[in-house]
């Protein structure tokens, strides 16, 4: 009951925002109010054919709109949301597209930009590309800097060492467990950190299948 009530007040809020946004005129708010809607399929973990429809017209049209007034953080969000309703639907071409437009604007924050790069490689190790999202992840950590943060890049990171455990590709295992403490440091072992768990446990997986116990201690988060 408990859930069901949260999920109530989150509709009548988002139907509340809508209506304000609509009375006060507010082009730009409206469009905000519409970009957060398409995030509710992926909390809600299920999706329609008409949320599918609709959000893949209002996430490219929302980019769009964004993109022409140069606000760069409200286009990040217009294509992860879009992104977000694409992977649901399975439309994975259009899930690396809408990264690959991400990473065109010429300016973003560090967490747009990584986790632009972390959508990227989920569109690709879901599209079967695994060498592709590999590469991504890699050439992304090649060009930081020592003591640039990595934390922005979190869920690129674990996901790729996921995709490595489908691939079988351990070449850049240890590279990308090193990545994967690090960023686990820097967010000061915040124990909520689920995001981080595909890559430690992929990790983990493949040392204890070796028997290689120094390598499944390095991939246990402690």
């Amino acid at each position: 009951m408990a859930n069901r009530s949260s999920e109530q007040e989150m509709l009548a809020m988002r139907s509340e925002a809508r209506r304000l946004a609509e009375l006060a005129g507010d082009e730009d708010e409206l469009w905000r109010v519409k970009v957060a809607d398409l995030f509710w399929p992926m909390r809600r973990r299920s999706i329609t054919k008409e949320e599918i429809a609709e959000g893949k017209q209002i996430g490219q049209t929302a980019a769009s709109y964004f993109e022409a007034r140069e606000d760069w953080e409200m286009f990040h969000a217009s294509l992860d949301g879009y992104a977000s309703v694409m992977l649901m639907s399975g439309d994975h071409a259009e899930v690396i597209a809408a990264a690959s437009h991400r990473l065109t604007a010429p300016t973003s924050s560090r967490l747009d930009w990584g986790d632009a790069v972390g959508m990227l490689v989920v569109g690709h190790t879901h599209s079967g590309d695994y060498r592709a999202a590999i590469d991504v992840m890699n050439q992304e950590l090649a060009r930081l800097h020592p003591g640039e943060p990595r934390a922005p890049f979190s869920n690129g990171v674990s996901t790729t060492l996921m995709t490595c455990a489908f691939a079988g590709e351990w070449d850049h295992r240890d590279t990308l467990l090193t990545a994967l403490r690090t960023i686990w440091e820097e967010i000061r072992r915040d124990a909520g950190a689920a995001f981080l768990l595909p890559g430690f446990f992929s990790g983990l997986h493949v040392a204890l299948a070796r028997e290689d116990r120094a390598s499944a201690d390095a991939a246990y988060p402690s």
